[in-house]
């Protein structure tokens, strides 16, 4: 057991080292790259209401239920995307940035890229293309894709739909503490203010980490 625990704190070096490479090499890589902005539509959970809604057998009280909810969910998601491809567009300065719908899942893990991408109305635009070079998805979700220590929050991932780790912030929670408040006690536009807010605290950190990985490799 000795053996065992000195042998893994002789390697323990050798993998955190490997880790601060990996986060290197991709820091750099989004700074010359896109991030790609996966945009909810909860077009799944939609869709199960609205065959639910359609359903003959379903009470006339329970489908005038379920069709309040389809539009309050419809209202809630147009208004999420449209408050963070505003605060994306003036508060992210990290990398190029494109949107799309998360329902564009499999054809983004496979590389097609054409007729995908948003203009500021939330309208596909075939005309916009992504540029040569790496790319990154980011996703809204849980932190963790599997467990129940996740918070809610935007996550980066790689063009493979695979989760970044530390030392990579990879990740922007957003219900923090200054959210949790407004939630409480709101503001006009309260939503508003806090998609640009984090947005800018994700932008400051990817920043803050470039330069000092920058900053070390001048030695």
């Amino acid at each position: 057991m000795k053996m065992l625990s000195g042998i893994l704190l002789c390697l323990l070096p050798l993998l955190l080292g490997a880790q601060e490479n990996f986060a290197v090499d991709h820091i750099k890589a989004l700074k010359e790259g896109t991030l790609i902005i996966k945009l909810p539509t909860h077009t799944t959970k939609l869709n199960a209401m609205r065959e639910l809604a359609d359903d003959p057998e379903v009470y006339p009280e329970r489908r005038e239920r379920l069709k309040k909810l389809i539009a309050e969910t419809e209202a809630d998601a147009q208004q999420f995307n449209e408050n963070m491809t505003m605060a994306f567009d003036s508060n992210y300065t990290f990398s190029k940035v494109l949107f799309t719908y998360d329902y564009h899942y499999d054809r983004l893990k496979a590389g097609e890229m054409e007729g995908i991408f948003l203009n500021k109305n939330l309208e596909k635009d075939p005309s916009i293309k992504i540029e040569e070079g790496p790319y990154y998805i980011l996703r809204f979700g849980s932190s963790q894709r599997e467990g129940s220590y996740g918070v809610d929050a935007m996550v980066v991932m790689t063009d493979q739909m695979k989760d970044l780790s530390a030392p990579f912030p990879y990740y922007q929670r957003l219900n923090d503490f200054s959210a949790f408040l407004g939630s409480i006690f709101p503001a006009p536009e309260q939503e508003k203010r806090d998609a640009i807010r984090l947005v800018g605290k994700f932008n400051k950190r990817l920043l803050r980490y470039g330069n000092s990985k920058e900053e070390a490799a001048k030695g």
